[in-house]
């Protein structure tokens, strides 16, 4: 029974080890298209003001002021991010936008291997540069389903994308609730999820 239990709890360590891997795939990944798309179009994905003379009425355009915003509105640049990678092929898949301006993963941007939760394009106030929330932050954007992570989660991620501070660097951790970060430090040994972040992709 011992040796099962240990092998049962090994292997919800690797699947979660996976989840992240996967996720600072994702990450990079998104980043690379994104700066691809600035460099094709002189434009960000989102924010582009013309967007519909390149790829069609079924999109919208943004208002070109370099931050990708959020509205409760099927126009929200948050939204036409997804939609604008995706018609110009520098990301797989089709996504269509939400009359409420949430995004839904899998339907308005891409599914995220973090449980109950999903990308969302957005420019960050405080760090003024645009890059991808991820996480439950209704003070930025509302993504339709989405949790809070563990820190140690965020810990993780950012340790291999970034610096490993929640506070600094390309990375910065917002707190959910109290089980986050402080100062920079992480809560690694919390249970509850009170983590979310967001990833620069230092395009300003």
């Amino acid at each position: 029974i011992g040796l099962l239990i240990a092998g049962v709890s090994s292997g919800s360590k690797l699947i979660e080890q996976a989840k992240i891997n996967k996720a600072v795939s994702d990450l990079r990944d998104y980043k690379g298209s994104y700066l691809t798309f600035i460099l094709t179009y002189d434009k960000i994905p989102g924010d582009m003001d013309d967007a519909v003379s390149f790829f069609g009425s079924g999109t919208a355009n943004g208002d070109n002021d370099t931050q990708i915003e959020t509205s409760a509105a099927d126009t929200s640049e948050s939204l036409l991010a997804w939609e604008h990678m995706a018609l110009s092929e520098v990301i797989f898949g089709s996504y269509s936008q939400a009359a409420t301006g949430f995004h839904t993963a899998g339907t308005t941007g891409p599914k995220s291997s973090l449980s109950a939760t999903c990308y969302a394009p957005v420019y960050d106030t405080t760090a003024a540069v645009n890059g991808l929330q991820v996480g439950t932050n209704a003070a930025t954007v509302d993504c339709s389903g989405t949790t809070s992570l563990l820190a140690l989660t965020v810990y993780k991620i950012d340790n291999k994308i970034d610096d490993g501070v929640g506070n600094s660097g390309d990375i910065t951790a917002t707190s959910a609730a109290t089980d986050c970060q402080s100062s920079g430090t992480y809560d690694l040994d919390s249970t509850t999820k009170g983590c979310a972040f967001h990833y620069s992709f230092g395009d300003n």
